[in-house]
């Protein structure tokens, strides 16, 4: 039989050199600590390390156009939510899951968050029969919801209860999507950041049932649901007997009630409705509310009005949408729970 044919011999590829390049601030950064404790002054050494990761840092980020920056920034928080474990306090996977929204979908109710029963697990029962039964609720966009949201809501309660009610829960109520405000994204998310921000509350609850109206509610029939609908649970219950009638005080900030005076927005039945069990203004600067209450409209219910204690406040669900589209840390405004949601889904970009 003849030979086979050789194999081809194919030359061997030789590497290429690798290019020299300059020591990197990390390099600088380790040769400065190593030979600090090599010469015994661990301080200097320290102050090197330090010094040079400063250095790498700072050059690495600025030489990234502001694009970029944001992108970096938002596939920092997708590792950090993937190496961590999850800041929801729910006990399983398909509880967290059910805080999950329906993006994409016709629908707008949330998994587990669907029903427009109000909420009523973190109620407790009337307890003092001298005081008014109360509960707090607060309407709004929360878009998102901020921690001064909810330290307001402390507030209020605190102060009450040092008066003639008797706190029993709160409900924070956001707005629908027939609001049409601009920058107002979808109902389903703010629902969930809501969830989410109360979760770890013992009497602040959501309540939906306005976000699931297809047209804008006012205000007034929105205290209304949730007074009858608490007021109904609790004689039910029959826990209401040899008590006076339930409150339900609205929780506002002081441009809300500036906003009262208007009246092509607030009719008069409106302020009759709203102010009927009291409301609890929160001052705020650059808002005089002499002024405000001086006005004849809203004279008459002067004794309705109960004003907190003034407290500084620089928080804004605003602040929180500008620092995110610009690439910047919102944290400590918001809970870390409506943050990682926010990266999540990638809102306000």
């Amino acid at each position: 039989h003849p030979r086979p044919p050789p194999l081809p011999i194919r030359p061997v590829p030789v590497p290429s050199q690798p290019r020299a390049r300059a020591p990197s601030g990390m390099l600088v950064a380790l040769l400065g600590l190593a030979s600090g404790a090599r010469a015994g002054k661990i301080h200097s050494g320290v102050k090197s390390a330090v010094g040079g990761v400063v250095t790498e840092c700072r050059g690495v980020w600025h030489r990234r156009s502001p694009r970029r920056r944001q992108h970096l920034w938002r596939q920092f928080h997708r590792h950090n939510m993937r190496t961590r474990p999850p800041l929801l306090s729910a006990s399983s996977s398909s509880q967290r899951r059910a805080l999950r929204p329906e993006v994409g979908s016709g629908r707008m109710e949330a998994r587990g968050l669907a029903t427009t029963d109000l909420p009523t697990e973190k109620l407790s029962l009337p307890n003092d029969k001298g005081k008014y039964p109360t509960v707090l609720v607060m309407c709004g966009s929360f878009n998102p919801a901020t921690l001064m949201h909810l330290r307001l809501m402390e507030m209020a309660r605190d102060n009450l209860n040092e008066s003639n009610y008797e706190v029993l829960g709160g409900f924070i109520s956001p707005v629908g999507d027939a609001y049409k405000k601009k920058g107002l994204i979808e109902a389903n998310h703010r629902k969930t950041m809501c969830a989410l921000a109360t979760d770890s509350s013992p009497w602040i609850s959501v309540s939906t049932w306005e976000m699931h109206r297809s047209e804008w509610t006012p205000t007034k029939l929105v205290l209304e649901h949730i007074r009858s609908s608490v007021n109904s649970k609790l004689q039910h219950e029959g826990a209401m007997q040899g008590f006076s009638d339930l409150k339900c005080i609205l929780i506002c900030g002081a441009d809300l009630l500036a906003g009262f005076r208007d009246e092509d927005l607030w009719t008069d039945d409106d302020l009759e409705r709203i102010f009927k069990d009291g409301v609890a203004v929160l001052p705020r600067e650059g808002t005089d509310l002499k002024e405000i209450l001086s006005t004849p409209r809203l004279c008459a219910f002067e004794s309705k009005i109960h004003v907190l204690p003034y407290h500084p406040n620089a928080v804004s669900s605003t602040l929180v949408r500008r620092l995110i589209s610009e690439g910047k840390s919102p944290r400590y405004l918001i809970s870390d729970t409506v943050l990682d949601y926010i990266y999540l889904h990638e809102l306000y970009y």
